[in-house]
């Protein structure tokens, strides 16, 4: 009996959906290695010969398999190659939407240049499942019969058992960094203090058993390994913060600019790090500095009551419980000569949440005699480079300024600076000395 398949690309196409929905829907099935390997190493080449020879005598059926075999392995390494100079890259679902695509087109293709050509012509696998009788063989031909049937019986067992039973290989743990692009590149070295940086961290586990991962950073792990070996760290608290930042060109300034309350000159870190604080727990709104006093108070000396002149608040209790803190206003001022600009200011802003007005107290040649003032939306514009002072609502702008006044009349300093004679060459002199005692120069 003779059996014609004359539209075999129709079941081939709808195999490499099949696939598709298997990898989708049951990532870890046996399907998906029976299905995947001819995926990958038949169907992309058998199309791709179907497309160039439609006849059934172009080719005979032993060179159309072996071609395809071929034309797979050429065909497959050149479209991963293709998709790795695309956003894409090479990954499981690109291929695989890339070689379905590739599969479709070029069945497309066969099954038309096929259907131009007569029908008794077009190419169509045929099975011819008629037996010839045992006894009338001879007895080479039975060896062979018997040999073949056995080896074939050995390949599916052999594949069967790799399959329901994969060897257990080396025990390791993969770990591996990227850029946001899903490359091996483009992530960031070196972060300045305050500056945030993304990459992408993956880990695959090939312990052949559940592990439980922890990914920690470290700025210098040497000082909690040495407080480890003095048996300090578990009654060591450390802190990470600085007085004020520094300006590198933002707004004209550098340095830390006496005289501007700029975030950049503000806005500092805050690392904790001890035996009764969560590890690990970001608070990604800001504080004032005023509240660090007291928390590490009650760390360090948890029987001692703050002093009543400390204007900050313990913030242990929202750590423990993870809770973010109350939204508090923050008050900050600064007074002095901006270091590069021969003139003196003073300057203070009060800041509630996303928003934030500042007051500039100047005399000099830079600024005028008058009073300025601005009003930033920080969550818009964080580099304080639009002035909403003249388009803000009058209500949000009256208790800013109520604010801030507040804040000032009970602030402990009366001091605003007043412009002096200046010694031009004395100043710069002793900046000089100030930046060679800083090592800067």
């Amino acid at each position: 009996m003779t059996i014609k398949l004359h539209d075999e690309l129709i079941p081939l196409n709808i195999l490499g959906f099949l696939l598709i929905l298997i990898i989708a829907l049951f990532p870890s099935s046996v399907l998906r290695i029976i299905l995947g390997l001819p995926f990958i190493l038949f169907f992309p080449g058998y199309t791709l010969i179907a497309t160039l020879f439609p006849g059934r005598t172009h080719l005979g059926t032993i060179e159309r398999v072996a071609l395809s075999f071929g034309l797979s392995v050429a065909v497959v390494p050149l479209i991963g190659l293709i998709l790795n100079y695309t956003p894409w890259g090479i990954r499981l679902y690109p291929i695989l939407t890339s070689l379905a695509i590739f599969i479709l087109t070029t069945s497309a293709i066969a099954w038309y240049r096929r259907h131009k050509l007569a029908a008794g012509e077009r190419f169509a696998i045929s099975f011819n499942l008629t037996l010839r009788p045992w006894r009338g063989q001879n007895t080479p031909n039975k060896v062979l019969s018997i040999v073949l049937i056995a080896a074939i019986l050995g390949a599916i067992g052999s594949i069967g058992y790799v399959m329901t039973v994969p060897k257990v290989g080396e025990d390791f743990t993969e770990f591996y960094i990227l850029g946001l692009e899903g490359k091996a590149a483009d992530y960031p070295k070196e972060l300045k203090v305050g500056e945030e940086g993304k990459v992408i961290v993956g880990i695959v586990n090939y312990e052949h058993e559940t592990v439980g991962y922890q990914v920690v950073v470290r700025i210098d792990g040497k000082l909690l390994s040495t407080l480890n070996e003095l048996g300090l760290i578990e009654r060591t608290i450390i802190v990470l913060t600085a007085d004020h930042g520094e300006a590198f060109g933002e707004h004209g300034y550098w340095v830390h600019s006496f005289g501007t309350v700029y975030e950049c000159i503000i806005h500092v870190p805050l690392i904790l790090h001890g035996p009764e604080l969560p590890q690990g727990y970001i608070v990604q709104e800001p504080i004032p500095l005023q509240d660090l006093s007291p928390t590490l108070l009650r760390l360090a000396l948890p029987d001692i009551e703050s002093p009543q002149a400390w204007r900050g608040k313990n913030l242990l209790p929202y750590l423990w419980k993870r809770k973010k803190p109350p939204e508090v206003p923050i008050f900050s001022v600064s007074l002095g000569t901006t270091p590069f600009i021969t003139a003196h200011r003073a300057s203070a802003s009060y800041r509630i949440g996303q928003w934030k007005y500042v007051r500039y107290w100047a005399e000099g040649i830079d600024v005028g005699q008058e009073l300025r003032e601005a009003l930033y939306s920080l969550s818009s514009d964080s580099k304080e480079s639009q002035n909403l002072i003249g388009s803000a609502d009058e209500e949000l702008l009256r208790k800013m300024r109520t604010g801030l006044s507040e804040a000032l009349a009970t602030a402990s300093f009366t001091q605003i600076f007043r412009p002096q004679e200046f010694d031009e060459k004395k100043r710069v002199k002793d900046k000089v000395k100030h930046l060679k005692d800083l090592g800067r120069v």
